[in-house]
């Protein structure tokens, strides 16, 4: 069976829970004698990517002889320009590269790794599988003003889709609500964990404050982050050794000013960490804190539970179906619902082991050889 994929999300994302996915269905599917697969690229920065032996060379950028031209001269705006121009480049080669392999590969089963609709020509009459995270979009435009061409090509692809896999029951009745499929082209399959206690036997030389909360991912919108700390600011205030460690990209300036404004500047800590450093991250918090308004499926969650972890988890969207009775849940919209969760936890320790016991247990339900043995068997299905 030959199953291609192509680039889309190794050139959005160089960190981030798609690529992770496709990532380890590549690294099964090339152990697997059954499959032979494809994932024809030119150019990444995707973390994930560069950790295959096959692509750990391969270029972030396509430098232009204008780039050189232009070394010299300083203006405003030249690293935008750049940013802008390498983008479009190497999505062009990439996109370039991927039409090439349609038409000349004799494959089996088309699995694009994102929305955009390039292919639908090319491929033809193959059989064409999506694998849908989430409908943030959909169910969040105002947090997405600009963002309106994504759900234009992501309704596009699903019509044209033989099958759909959706990552939680959740995200397909979402699905099944928004567009008008039919719900037997749809299969939930789950996602894996790919930090675990096995990190936690490699050196970590992170220098972690005695007492913290984490929160991993990225801060914007519907991820709910400001409000939550605004929620539990009273309670940093009052106990200023109680850390909060935030794992992703630097805060932003407008994030520093209103830290600052509000006197908690001193307990918020933005890291950013390998998989291993994550994984120690984990099993000494305090608790995993996860206040978004819609997860697709909620990966974090399995990597606290699998590091020990204790997991307080707003009460929406796939968040329950993942955690089950292995977490606490709160109100990501009541600043007194997630206060209080968080007040609960913090000095009690024998809630703190539970948790921690009951994330362990919850947890093997989940892995990435069930997530590609059950994609396996849609490819099949088409076959």
């Amino acid at each position: 069976m030959k199953v291609l994929f192509d680039y889309q999300i190794f050139e959005e994302q160089k960190i981030g829970g798609i690529s992770r996915y496709y990532i380890e269905l590549y690294t099964r599917f090339t152990q697997d004698p059954d499959i032979e697969i494809k994932l024809p690229i030119n150019y990444s920065s995707n973390n994930y990517l560069k950790g295959i032996k096959e692509y750990e060379s391969i270029p972030d950028v396509l430098i232009h002889p204008y780039q050189k031209f232009l070394s010299g001269i300083i203006f405003k705006g030249k690293r935008k320009l750049y940013s802008m121009f390498n983008s479009h480049v190497y999505s062009e080669s990439n996109q370039e590269q991927s039409i090439n392999t349609i038409k000349s590969w004799n494959f089996d089963v088309f699995h694009p790794s994102y929305y955009y609709p390039y292919f639908i020509e090319s491929i033809k009459h193959k059989p064409l599988i999506i694998t849908v995270h989430d409908l943030i979009i959909e169910k969040f435009p105002e947090y997405f003003p600009n963002d309106r061409i994504t759900s234009k090509n992501k309704e596009l692809v699903i019509k044209r889709a033989d099958r759909i896999i959706t990552v939680s029951e959740t995200t397909k009745l979402d699905l099944l609500d928004i567009y008008n499929i039919s719900e037997e082209k749809v299969k939930v399959i789950y996602l894996g964990n790919s930090i675990n206690q096995t990190y936690l036997n490699q050196p970590c030389n992170l220098q972690l404050p005695e007492r913290y909360l984490l929160y991993v991912g990225a801060r914007g919108n519907y991820k709910n982050f400001i409000f939550f700390v605004e929620a539990i600011k009273k309670l940093l205030l009052n106990d200023p050794d109680l850390k909060l460690i935030c794992v992703g990209f630097p805060f932003t300036a407008s994030e520093s000013e209103y830290f600052k404004i509000s006197g908690i500047s001193s307990n918020l800590i933005s890291i950013f960490v390998d998989d291993s450093s994550l994984a120690h991250l984990y099993s000494k918090a305090i608790a995993f804190v996860f206040p978004s308004l819609y997860e697709g499926f909620g990966i974090p969650v399995l990597e606290a539970f699998s590091c020990g972890c204790p997991c307080l988890l707003s009460n929406v969207s796939s968040l329950p179906e993942i955690g089950g009775d292995s977490a606490i849940y709160f109100d990501p919209k009541s600043s007194e619902s997630m206060q209080s969760v968080i007040e609960k936890i913090v000095n009690n320790t024998l809630l703190q082991d539970d948790l921690r016991s009951k994330g362990l247990s919850q947890v093997q339900k989940f892995s990435w050889i069930k997530t590609a043995e059950e994609t396996k068997k849609v490819y099949k299905e088409l076959m």
